[in-house]
């Protein structure tokens, strides 16, 4: 194997930097409202992640992000799934109860349109009002907690594609194993996009966009993102580090979301590293 010498080296990685700088500056020209979260500290409102519950995708072990979903009924939450959606409406409430001088109590439900999200969002709002006392004063999408049926709440969720499931490309449908040919690339270039993938920078700024427009709508609020690993992941990793497009968000995959764990987007916080296993032992409850 010939080793390259170390002018070729510095060359590459000046390409490297030279690209993202590149990428990001078309990004920002191509779409206004992809601001990229520099500091999560100056938003208007206060954002939480929630992954969906689990899947019949996760349980068939097969990648599910194919856009075209987001019409459809496929991949719908399993039982176990709709229970970690219900448990997460009552973390949302206990989580926000907590900290009402940092979650505002006027909460605005944001989703992905894929079939797991939408159920996810769902039975969150069903656990979140069954945890309501009568002393509260919350509000769910704009509508008061007390008296109010999860239906009337989830009428008013806003679906948007922005949160949408990472495209995986050729990968779609295949084994979740297969997230070993993408998530090692992605730590060395944030635009990687073999195999038809959605790039790491790409989803970065779609979820900016989401961000974007929520920052437009609503005003100190707590905004729920209900969304899938991937996003999320991207959306944490650099929102906590204030990072741009070609930033330091490439190893998002050593910060997992669990099926219905609900988090609180910070700067500076992020959860303790998972090192990747080899694809052989990586288990159902780790994608």
């Amino acid at each position: 194997m010939q080793l390259s010498s170390p002018s070729i080296a510095c060359s590459s990685v000046i390409n490297m930097i030279f690209r993202a700088a590149l990428l990001s500056l078309l990004a920002a020209l191509a779409n206004p409202l992809a601001i990229p979260l520099t500091s999560v500290d100056t938003l208007k409102n206060t954002y939480v992640l929630l992954r969906h519950g689990q899947s019949t995708s996760n349980v068939e072990g097969i990648i599910s992000s194919d856009p075209s979903l987001s019409t459809t009924k496929k991949h719908p939450l399993t039982e176990d799934g709709i229970k970690q959606s219900f448990a997460a409406g009552k973390s949302l409430y206990d989580l926000v109860s907590s900290q009402l001088n940092q979650l505002n109590p006027t909460i605005q439900f944001v989703s992905s349109p894929f079939a797991r999200t939408r159920q996810t969002t769902m039975n969150a709002i069903d656990g979140f009002l069954a945890s309501v006392k009568p002393a509260d004063e919350f509000s769910l999408n704009g509508l008061s907690c007390q008296g109010m049926s999860a239906d009337a709440v989830n009428d008013a969720t806003v679906y948007t594609d922005f949160f949408r499931e990472r495209f995986f490309g050729k990968l779609d449908g295949m084994k979740l194993s297969t997230y070993a040919y993408v998530w090692p690339v992605d730590k060395m270039d944030t635009v990687n996009s073999g195999f038809g993938c959605e790039s790491v920078d790409e989803v970065y700024t779609r979820v900016n966009m989401g961000i974007a427009l929520c920052e437009r709508r609503w005003s100190q609020q707590t905004i729920v993102v209900v969304s899938h690993a991937d996003t999320l992941q991207i959306l944490q990793t650099g929102g906590a580090r204030g990072a741009t497009l070609g930033g330091d968000i490439g190893d998002f995959s050593d910060y997992r979301f669990k099926n219905g764990e609900v988090r609180v987007l910070r700067q500076g916080e992020l959860p303790p590293p998972e090192n990747m296993e080899p694809p052989a032992r990586w288990s159902q409850g780790n994608v």
